[in-house]
């Protein structure tokens, strides 16, 4: 599976945007035919700042031909965007799994809850909107999950929610059995191995 992300300059350079996915399709459609287009698209830093930016921006991915599309890909737990995109009325607008980059870093433990849900709940109710979506088939991937580890200036979040190693494993270990044994997403992915403040390399 491939992550097609974006910045500010590509989003406003839709031509730049279709050559690269001219490029990208071709090239490594061979290798796998999924695709994640947009990542965290409800943080402005990342270049998207409106759905119907964000629209545009996916229609585009018509460009890489005959492929599985994986999207919204809307970070932590804001549902209220994922269900927009999920229920807009465009044309062309119909994502094969509903993408999620679903953090639970800053409440500690899986087991914790954010407004009532915890990782099992928050993973039903991303299913549930996924089954009643106009732009979904109902299928779900979480494409994103990490704690940020305590190793000094690159730690993004900041020390006060940083964790040790080990206590990142324990937590990964249980956030994919929780996820995973609701049966109702498909695959959960850690990001990253390799990352500053993040990954273990």
């Amino acid at each position: 599976t491939f992550a097609l992300p974006q910045n500010r300059e590509l989003v406003k350079d839709p031509e730049r945007w279709r050559r690269s996915l001219e490029e990208i399709g071709p090239r490594f459609s061979p290798y796998r035919k999924r695709f994640q287009v947009g990542q965290g698209i409800n943080r402005s830093k990342w270049g998207i700042w409106n759905l119907n930016e964000y629209v545009r921006f996916v229609q585009e991915a018509s460009a890489l031909g005959q492929v599985a599309i994986l999207a919204p890909s809307v970070i932590d737990f804001e549902y209220h965007v994922t269900a927009a995109v999920l229920n807009l009325r465009r044309p062309g607008l119909r994502f094969d799994a509903v993408s999620a980059l679903l953090y639970v870093d800053r409440r500690g433990a899986p087991e914790n809850p954010q407004a009532g849900f915890d990782t099992e709940g928050k993973v039903l109710l991303l299913k549930a909107i996924a089954d009643t979506a106009r732009n979904s088939t109902g299928r779900v991937w979480i494409t994103e999950v990490n704690w940020p580890l305590r190793e000094g200036p690159h730690s993004p979040a900041g020390q006060a929610v940083s964790v040790g190693e080990e206590e990142q494993a324990d937590y990964l270990v249980r956030y994919y059995l929780q996820a995973l044994g609701t049966g109702a997403v498909e695959r959960v992915f850690w990001w990253q191995m390799i990352a500053k403040g993040y990954g273990l390399v």
